[in-house]
């Protein structure tokens, strides 16, 4: 039975959180982050090589990280998805290359694939962090052009907003 002079205090659920209590204040135990890339791989040989990708990059070992082609049939936060619609320039290229290309502005959402990532008992950042190895390493494995990596990783904030990095 809680003491319900606790059940809203903050400490109280850190210290159940750590302790291995399944659940958190806001109802998730777990991090999530997203990636939205373009790649020259096929979804099939994507799939089938993540593991292998994963445990090249040293993830942990709960890493779970679905692959989707587009954003088209993933159900998304409605703020997320009015930032997925935001035209940027999303590559990641040298600095002679980026010179001489003229910008591309194109939204998240018009990229090729998304990979959502959850890990229990981490921090959205920290999800987001394992996404950068493992992009760099689709990347490395099947792009054609290693000069140029079009891609965005998100995740939701602390305070709530959505973060691209």
């Amino acid at each position: 039975m809680v003491n319900q002079s606790k059940k809203n205090d903050v400490r109280t659920w850190e210290k159940w959180k750590n302790s291995g209590a399944l659940g958190s204040l806001s109802g998730k135990d777990f991090g999530e982050a997203y990636a939205f890339f373009d790649s020259d791989v096929s979804r099939k040989e994507l799939e089938y090589s993540l593991p292998d990708i994963k445990k090249y990059t040293h993830s942990p070992k709960g890493l779970q990280i679905l692959v989707k082609e587009g954003v088209s049939g993933t159900q998304f936060d409605e703020r997320l998805l009015e930032q997925l619609e935001y035209p940027f320039d999303y590559r990641i290229m040298s600095h002679e290359r980026a010179i001489e290309a003229s910008e591309e502005l194109r939204p998240l959402s018009s990229m090729k694939y998304s990979l959502i990532a959850s890990y229990k008992r981490a921090s959205n950042r920290e999800v987001a962090e394992e996404l950068i190895t493992v992009l760099d390493n689709i990347h490395r494995l099947y792009n054609k052009d290693q000069g140029l990596f079009r891609c965005g990783i998100v995740y939701q904030a602390e305070d709530g907003e959505y973060e691209l990095i």
